[in-house]
This record gives structure tokens, sequence and C-alpha cells, in this order.
């Protein structure tokens, strides 16, 4: 089981946000408008950490930490305190009751997010057997099994995967994901790497708390991520780990260097595995080593005009930096709007369309939700046939020779 976080705040929607934002990164929320019971509640959850508003009515934030740090079996955990108030007298008040940490309103996801990450660190999650339990780590269904499973050979060597979106919001997350899972369904080891170092989606489709991440490498020379990246893996699925991204929408964490994530590269691909990564929707210098060492590229696309010319402009430039093997493959993902043909989507942009992966807001919907993959809810619809035909034109061994 994650972690476990209880929220109290009086005001319905910004308690919502807060419940939403946690549960999108993986833990397990209780929360209460009513700063009188939240002992009461606290007591029956013995939550991991509580994220506490400071001006609320009858009781004050400041009361509630004092009854909890008095509580025998509670007094410990750790607490953040949310104010929009930056007075010195209160915050004074709120460290001498007890508080560790606080935020101001309104806060940043990502920063509730870091702070919160930052107090877990050392606390075990409430249950030892949550991988074994969690849904994503069963078997992707048999039928998905049956259909991609191949004989590898002995002598296969790393294949490197990279999928880029040709703008934001093109589901280039998705795409990744339920590729990886196909691909693991062929019980060869599979990476997937979250290499969108802004958004960190990964985490967030699946429901992981990125604890253990590809951030924290970045203060590390080559030889040490070489030695040091597999600590940062997260176990999913019996043939897929991943390596998650922590958000860093505001740009305030430095990224890794197109150096550091070759280092990365050179360790995953000791092991006969495939390396899928995420590259979000932009070519950087974290991003680049992927395109300059793949054996295929996908690049995500929508079918209007403004996607399609970034794809043609993108195919040219890719292709310079790439490996001569390399194959780029154009995989069009529907919007729901009224769609260009498929052959005048081909003939502006070049190539031949691997794979459309149609429009169908349900089965995200609920995917998002649930935090797993299309392919493992909805096996046996048009959305997860055409992830099945997708990762059937992908590789199990390099055409690149490396």
């Amino acid at each position: 089981m994650a972690h476990k976080i209880l929220a109290i705040d009086d005001h319905a929607d910004t308690l919502d946000i807060v419940v939403m934002t946690l549960k999108g990164f993986g833990y397990e929320v209780v929360s209460t408008q009513n700063p009188v019971e939240s002992i009461h509640l606290a007591e029956a959850e013995r939550p991991d950490l509580a994220l506490i508003d400071m001006n609320m009515p009858v009781m004050n934030g400041i009361e509630v930490v004092k009854k909890l740090r008095q509580h025998p079996e509670l007094g410990q955990i750790p607490i953040i305190m949310f104010t929009a108030e930056n007075q010195p007298d209160q915050k004074k008040a709120g460290f001498a009751a007890g508080v560790d940490d606080y935020l101001f309103k309104p806060t940043e996801p990502a920063e509730m997010i870091a702070r919160i990450e930052e107090m877990l660190e050392n606390i075990p999650s409430q249950d030892k057997d949550h991988d074994d339990q969690h849904p994503a780590t069963m078997l992707v269904n048999k039928d998905v099994g049956d259909y991609l499973l191949t004989n590898l050979p002995d002598d296969s060597e790393a294949v490197v995967i990279g999928i880029l979106g040709m703008r934001g919001g093109v589901g280039t997350t998705m795409v990744a994901i339920n590729t990886a899972l196909l691909l693991a369904s062929r019980k060869q080891p599979v990476t997937l790497i979250d290499l969108d170092l802004q958004q960190g989606h990964i985490g967030f489709y699946l429901n992981r708390t990125p604890t253990n991440c590809i951030n924290t490498l970045v203060d590390l020379s080559a030889e040490e991520i070489e030695q040091q990246v597999l600590t940062q893996i997260t176990p999913y699925h019996p043939h897929l780990q991943l390596l998650l991204a922590r958000p860093n929408i505001d740009g305030r964490f430095p990224f890794l260097s197109e150096q550091q994530i070759d280092a990365v590269l050179n360790n995953l691909s000791r092991d006969k595995q495939i390396i899928v990564a995420d590259l979000g929707h932009s070519i950087t210098p974290y991003t680049r080593p992927i395109l300059t060492r793949a054996d295929q590229i996908l690049l995500c696309l929508e079918p209007d005009r403004l996607s399609l010319s970034i794809t043609k402009h993108m195919l040219s430039h890719i292709k310079s930096i790439a490996l001569p093997t390399a194959e780029l493959l154009p995989v069009l993902v529907e919007n729901g709007s009224k769609n260009l043909p498929q052959e005048a989507i081909e003939g502006y942009i070049g190539r031949k369309l691997r794979a459309i992966i149609p429009f169908s807001p349900t089965e995200l919907a609920q995917s998002i939700n649930k935090g797993s993959a299309v392919i493992q809810l909805q096996p046996k619809t048009g959305i997860a046939a055409a992830y099945y035909h997708l990762a059937k034109q992908l590789p199990t061994t390099n055409s690149a020779g490396r």
C-alpha cells in the first residue's frame, strides 16, 4: 500500500484539489473538513503524514497539531501546515506546536509533492506486499501475451525505442506505457524511462509516487551514474521496470545533461532488454541521446495542420541525427476532431502511418483514474487492438549492431 496522508481543510474546493493531486501521485488519502473530527479520523486511519490548514473555525490548525503531538501513537508523524498568511508570529507558534514544514497558499502541486516526498523518504509504507497486490504487477491479459509472445534469440542485445510527441497533449505517455507493457508481455525485460523531465507523467498516469527517480542522479558523475542508476528503478510488472521522473514544471530543479543520460543508457544497455523512453514533445540535451541511439523512434501526431507541419519538420531533423538504421514510425493519435483522410496525412508527411490510435475518451478516463494501462483494463477494445498492432512492429533485437 502507498503512504497514507491525512488532509484537513475546512474549504471544500481546496481540499478537493489537494486530495486529487495526492491521489494522482499514488498516495492513499483520507480527508475531512471538520478539524474537531480529524483526531478521531487520524486514530482510525493511522496516516504517515498530515497536511493541516492553519485557519479553520472551532479548532484552528495549531490546536489540531498540538492534539496530534500529544497523542501517544500519532505524536511522531510528519506535519505540514497550509496557510494563506506569511506571518512570522503564526509560523513561530506553529513550529512551537510541532509543525515540521509550511506551505503557503496557493501552492504549486510540484512543490507540495516535493516536500511530502522529502518527509516520507525514510518512512516505510504501511503494506510491504503492495507491489504484489497492485493490479499493474499482474501479467497483462493472457490474450495479449499469446498475441505477442515471441521466442527471442540468445544473442539478443539491448533495443532502444524513443517515443516523441509532436506537441504537448498528443498522448505520448499513454503510447509509451501501453507499448512498454505489450513488449514486456514477450517475456523479455523492458525498462520504461520517463525523459519528460518537466512533466514527469508516467508516475502520475500509473499512480506511482516517484520516490525513486532519475532526477536524483543529477549531481552524480557519469561513472557514478553507471554504478547507481539501478537504485532508482521501480518494479512494475514481472518483466517491466520503471525509471520515473519527478515533476519539474517550473524548472526549479536542474536537468540531467546529455552525458548523464548517456551514462544511464550505458548501464541499462548491458542487459538484454528493451529500453522504451517517453521523450515528451521536444528535443533537449536529455532526450537527444535516445534519438541518436534508438533503433526505432515513434512520432506521435494528431490529425491537424499544426501537428502535421511539426511532424514534417521533425522527421527531417531527426533523420539527420539518428542512426542510419533507425526506423522513424509516425503514429496517429486521434483527438475526436474531424479527421483528415489517412492518404492525405501520409502524402503530406511523406511516410506511411504505422498505427492509428482511435479517440476513446471513456477508456482513457478509466485508465487514468485507475492508474493502469488501457490494454490491462480494456484488452478487447479497438484502442487496445491498435496498440497490439503497433507493438507487433517493434523489434526484439537491435538493428544497429551495437
